[in-house]
């Protein structure tokens, strides 16, 4: 099943004082339940959401976009990596750490305070250890990023493709929304971005439907062929470590 597969427990878990600790979990969730409804009811009309509707479908592939485990993951390799440069730089000499060891006792700070020089050193050039910060900082930051990017997807012409038996089936993945430049390069200096012209934007939503959006031409409700389901697909799982199907022989990436 999904919840056994696409799962990371406590994953959105914060802990703030007087706060429930499951706030974004639950909020996410119904959150989740309204899109869900957006998208059962562009299975029966066939036309694209708008309003409400299309501002709830535009904020999920945001939080889609930026919720995955992996980002976090990299986040938290940059942050350590970043403390561990700054804490040996500390070291470089002890009229350095001397002078780091008063500022950290003048913000209250008492414990790395209390290390000679010889001891800071020894750990903090041996990179014995790990640094980051508090998941509640991190699901701060999934959630401020979702919201950066939702202007630039909500100002996209989307449009829906609709797959049949002959096109096959559209593929999710741990990294669904694809973001590729529309002339199909992938090299240059500079990657594709949210925000810069002339890229796409892809995610599917079932087997059957998919999303894909520019800033240029029209948007609208088009049938997919069995080479659009593998050109989404692609997209889908070019970043993945997870690919998810509803069937086995789905349309080969």
């Amino acid at each position: 099943r999904p919840g056994q597969i696409a799962h990371q427990r406590d994953f959105y878990r914060i802990e703030v004082a007087d706060v429930d600790p499951n706030l974004f979990e639950k909020t996410f969730g119904a959150f989740e339940g309204r899109v869900a409804e957006v998208i059962r009811n562009l299975e029966v009309s066939q036309q694209p959401p708008d309003g409400d509707a299309f501002s709830d479908l535009m904020f999920f592939i945001a939080l889609m976009a930026v919720r995955v485990p992996r980002r976090r993951a990299h986040m938290s390799r940059h942050i350590d990596e970043m403390a561990k440069t700054m804490m040996r730089m500390t070291v470089a000499t002890s009229e350095r750490w001397e002078a780091t060891r008063r500022r950290m006792r003048a913000d209250g700070v008492t414990g790395p305070a209390k290390m000679s020089y010889e001891e800071a050193k020894a750990l903090f050039e041996s990179g014995d250890f790990s640094v980051d910060y508090p998941r509640t900082w991190h699901v701060g930051v999934l959630y401020d990023s979702a919201k950066t990017i939702f202007p630039y997807l909500a100002d996209r012409r989307w449009t829906f493709l609709v797959a049949d038996d002959e096109a096959g089936d559209f593929i999710c993945s741990d990294y669904p929304v694809g973001l590729v430049w529309s002339s199909g390069e992938t090299t240059g200096f500079f990657p594709p971005g949210f925000a810069v012209s002339e890229t796409e934007v892809s995610m599917p939503l079932t087997r059957r439907r998919a999303m894909l959006g520019r800033f240029e031409g029209e948007g609208g409700v088009y049938r997919a062929t069995r080479t659009t389901v593998a050109a989404i697909n692609s997209r889908t799982g070019m970043s993945a470590q997870q690919l998810y199907s509803a069937k086995a022989d789905f349309v080969p990436i």
